[in-house]
């Protein structure tokens, strides 16, 4: 097996956070010492992740406690979706079985105090998170994350039921769906957190940049299907894993004739959101104060989109995806990580649920 991930438009600075080594070491201690993970080839691979460096990556300015509970947020998110979403083959991924785990998880979130699910790895290490949190943010950021995060266990949920149906999946359905289970937008409340700052409730949820932090998450959720789409597709055909939920699947599925034009398709539409990303980010730059909260903050979401691209490129979550001491491994090449120019965007496909983005630019809006 051969892939070969295309060039991405990106044209924001790489940065990297000097605490990462730090964090990223202190992480895997916190993972192995709530012994999240599934079993011992997990952890090998979780050992190889470096999904402490997505967390310097993507924050360069982190520091503190906060930024160490960033860091330990994204292990989280890797070792929870690897074992209730995309790498189980027992029930513990089926509906509702999904769907009363979640809730008992969101409800440790609103009140980390409540009995339940004591001897529950991955409830026992989200519960952690949730009292530090209560140490260095405030009640309204503690609030944001976990709205958020009601969103992303809805997702994951709503995904289980598309795979336990095995039918296949429009592009605009897999597009809403991922918007919720790459958990992009519980990442993002936790930015300021890890950099020691409150952005105010009325940037966050003003038109402007939630349409800013909508395009980030779902430029960052295209390019992670692009780039994992080999691993997933690889641990599926080689350890018995659900086959892959993917956009370049999708494409596949629905018109593209080969894995090469179905990547090329997915690269073509994320360079159409991002340049409508930079775009949206150069107006709110022009009607904003460049030392304001507002402006750390929509900085901070392009720093995300780069840094996710610098990690990928880096972890062999993706270059690697075979088990430790499996000798049979796909081919993963990135042979040009970066083009100059986007793509032209394929006309075929659009975000119906996000329409309203483009209005942000046609009527001039400014948060």
């Amino acid at each position: 097996m051969k892939i070969t991930i295309p060039a991405f438009y990106c044209p924001i600075p790489s940065r990297l956070c000097p605490l990462t080594e730090q964090a990223d070491k202190r992480s895997l201690e916190w993972i192995e010492r709530h012994r999240a993970y599934r079993d011992e080839a997990h952890w090998n691979n979780l050992t190889r992740t470096r999904a402490g460096f997505l967390a310097g990556y993507t924050v360069p300015d982190g520091s503190g406690e906060g930024f160490q509970i960033y860091s330990d947020f994204l292990y989280w998110l890797h070792t929870f979706d690897d074992t209730f979403c995309d790498e189980q083959t027992d029930d513990r991924r089926s509906p509702v079985r999904l769907d009363f785990l979640t809730l008992q998880l969101l409800r440790i979130l609103e009140a980390p105090r409540t009995r339940i699910l004591t001897g529950h790895p991955w409830a026992q290490s989200l519960r952690d998170i949730r009292q530090r949190l209560d140490t260095c943010a405030t009640p309204t950021q503690i609030s944001r994350w976990k709205s958020e995060m009601a969103g992303y266990f809805l997702g994951i949920t709503g995904e289980a039921g598309n795979r336990a149906a095995a039918a296949p999946v429009s592009m605009a359905d897999y597009l809403l769906t991922v918007f919720y289970t790459g958990a992009m937008q519980p990442a993002f409340m936790l930015t300021d957190v890890a950099c020691g700052y409150e952005v105010p409730d009325e940037v966050v949820t003003s038109p402007h940049v939630r349409a800013l932090a909508d395009l980030a998450g779902l430029i960052v959720e295209c390019d992670n299907d692009i780039t994992s789409y080999g691993k997933e597709t690889y641990r599926s055909s080689r350890y018995g894993f659900p086959a892959p939920q993917n956009m370049v699947a999708v494409l596949l599925n629905e018109r593209c004739r080969g894995e090469t034009d179905a990547l090329e398709a997915a690269a073509s539409f994320r360079d159409g959101l991002m340049s409508l990303f930079l775009t949206l980010s150069e107006q709110h730059t022009r009607c904003s104060d460049t030392s304001s909260t507002a402006e750390v903050y929509t900085a901070g979401l392009g720093q995300w989109i780069r840094g996710y691209l610098d990690y990928a490129r880096t972890s062999d979550r993706f270059l690697k995806p075979a088990n430790s001491g499996d000798p049979e491994g796909p081919v993963i090449e990135w042979p040009k990580p970066w083009t100059d120019a986007p793509r032209e965007t394929p006309a075929f496909l659009s975000v119906p649920f996000a329409s309203w983005w483009r209005s942000q630019v046609k009527e001039g809006k400014a948060a």
